[in-house]
């Protein structure tokens, strides 16, 4: 007994010094990588660390606390050695043969990836998704690099689906496993997960973002619009659009602090939907837009006044001038005119906002002295009554 209790305290320190040379080696490389320049061999390098992370996470089946923590810590330093890849725009084959083994990983995490963000692992397989997104990348055929923030990432719903070159056969198969077999069910997951416990509806929000966020670039990687059909089979099999319309007509009373996040969240998750045409059509034969209109929340742009980027909560004026108005241009390009009607219809329930858009870069004084933003033109209104004039003109076409 006395030899096994020498040896089982042996093996412990062993353990202890790895955990401890892991942590060393993982700050050292993370203060020298912020200072090196980014040529090609400390790519490679840095990459391989990457995939020998992922590679030994994947493998690792010990149920022990401290190898659990060990697979955290290496989660991290892969997601930061490679958010330092994609900010120098690496087209290396290593950092684009990442994606496999990082999808990989994710599908052996031992998790059902359906239930994984809301389980005891939930921390880790968050990290996952953080690495995933950030290995889609590199397969963007105009790859220039992440936005800095998931949320920020969310912005850029008009990106061209086009390219040059298309993805290989390996990779778009990926793809399309990453977006059938998680992204789908995940959003579905998280919305009865957040209905059943609106407690956690701040973790939840940061979630429903990187799934958003995965779900874009998956939609942007070269050759994934040959398997459109197969998508659309999938979201109507799982009926997505039903579970999103349902997260937006909860969105007035699931708030965070008084912010309807999930307003702008849900219609985000149709707009990245919506930029495929196919994927529109399925859209449109499910009602979307009288789905949304029905929501209490679009009561708030039939106020007098509407609502402005000034008025509180702030995000009301998001959901209008990011998600519905791009996503009436997404239905009516995708579709044509066979749309066209049934868009202005939606519109035209919104009279008083429809007319503060218009009177909005109207030079004119102030309304009341005490007023401070008076005359005040942001980004978000210009590119309102830009998204405005261009849903105008076509409908006007036809």
């Amino acid at each position: 007994f006395a030899d096994e209790f020498a040896r089982a305290n042996l093996n412990l320190s062993v353990v202890e010094s790895q955990a401890n040379l892991l942590h060393s080696f993982k700050f050292l490389a993370i203060e020298l990588i912020s200072v090196l320049e980014p040529e090609k061999g400390l790519q490679k390098s840095l990459a391989k660390i990457v995939n020998d992370c992922l590679l030994s996470n994947s493998q690792s089946t010990l149920p022990e606390n401290i190898f659990r923590q060990l697979m955290q810590v290496r989660a991290d330093f892969a997601f930061v050695l490679l958010q330092r890849l994609t900010e120098v725009k690496s087209l290396e084959p290593e950092a684009k043969a990442l994606l496999a083994i990082t999808w990989n990983t994710v599908r052996t995490s031992g998790t059902s990836l359906e239930l994984a963000m809301t389980g005891n692992d939930a921390g880790y397989h968050r990290s996952l998704l953080k690495v995933l997104f950030l290995a889609l990348q590199f397969h963007l055929s105009t790859f220039s690099g992440p936005s800095s923030t998931f949320e920020t990432s969310l912005s850029d719903s008009q990106t061209s689906n086009s390219a040059k070159s298309k993805a290989s056969p390996e990779t778009t198969r990926i793809v399309l496993e990453i977006i059938t077999t998680l992204v789908v069910p995940s959003f579905r997951s998280l919305t009865t997960q957040l209905h059943d416990d609106s407690q956690r509806s701040s973790s939840s929000a940061a979630d429903f973002a990187l799934i958003t966020a995965i779900l874009q670039t998956a939609l942007r990687v070269p050759g994934i619009d040959r398997f459109h059909t197969k998508i659309v089979s999938h979201l109507a099999e799982n009926q997505t659009a039903r579970y999103a319309a349902t997260l937006f007509s909860w969105s007035d009373q699931l708030t965070v602090d008084g912010d309807p996040i999930y307003g702008e969240l849900s219609i985000l998750f149709f707009l990245e939907l919506s930029s495929m045409p196919s994927i529109a059509e399925y859209l449109a034969t499910e009602g979307i837009l009288t789905h949304l209109s029905n929501a209490n929340i679009m009561n708030n742009f039939r106020h007098p006044k509407g609502s402005g980027p000034f008025d509180e909560p702030t995000r009301l004026y998001a959901v209008w001038s990011r998600g519905l108005l791009p996503l009436c241009l997404n239905l009516v390009n995708g579709i044509g005119a066979q749309m066209a009607a049934e868009i202005a219809a939606f519109l035209n329930q919104f009279p008083n906002q429809l007319a503060r858009a218009a009177d909005s870069l109207n030079s004119k004084p102030p309304s009341a002295p005490t007023d401070p933003t008076a005359n005040y033109i942001t980004l978000a209104m210009a590119s309102e009554v830009h998204s405005l004039a261009l849903i105008s003109f076509i409908l006007d076409n036809y």
